[in-house]
C-alpha cells in the first residue's frame, strides 16, 4: 500500500476532529522546518489504541488457533 500525502493530511484532519490527537510543539533538539508537524494523541486517543489493539492481539490469535 503506497500512502500519499493527500490520504495521511486527511486521516490526520479525521484523527483530529475526532479528539484522537493533536499538534504538538516541536521537540527542542529537531532542526526548524515550518512544513513539519508534529502530533500527539490525547487520552481518547489512547483509550482508542488500546482497544483497538486489543482487537488486533484477539484477531491475530483466533489466526494462530489460539483462544484468548
Amino acid at each position: 500500500m503506497r500512502l500519499w500525502p493527500a490520504m495521511l493530511y486527511r486521516s490526520l484532519n479525521k484523527l483530529g476532529e475526532r479528539g484522537l490527537i493533536h499538534r504538538i510543539a516541536p521537540p527542542d533538539n529537531e532542526p526548524e522546518d515550518e512544513r513539519r508537524q508534529y502530533y500527539a494523541l490525547t487520552q481518547e486517543g489512547r483509550v482508542r489504541l488500546r482497544d483497538e489493539a486489543e482487537v488486533l492481539a484477539r484477531w491475530a490469535a483466533a489466526a494462530r488457533g489460539l483462544e484468548s
